[in-house]
């Protein structure tokens, strides 16, 4: 899942795991659309939108804390003592 620690996993890794969530994610939130009763039409290519903006957001924002973290711990922070 996405929710564990990444420390010393490779980022590509974590890009694929993220991208199989958010598709797993937006599959049953589009499947929940298709079989409940939707007042409102929506176009397809708004999901499209979404669904390739979401998934860039959650990749950067996923970089962004990992390199804050990153330059936190080469300072001396948050250090994990075995």
């Amino acid at each position: 899942g996405m929710y564990r620690t990444w420390r010393g996993e490779s980022k590509v890794k974590e890009v694929g795991v993220a991208t199989v969530c958010w598709t797993l994610n937006q599959i049953i939130l589009g499947a929940i659309y298709y079989i409940s009763d939707h007042s409102v039409n929506y176009d397809n290519t708004l999901f499209i939108y979404w669904y390739f903006i979401g998934l860039v957001s959650l990749v950067v924002i996923r970089f962004s804390i990992r390199l804050l973290l990153n330059k936190y711990r080469a300072k001396g922070g948050n250090q994990r003592h075995v």
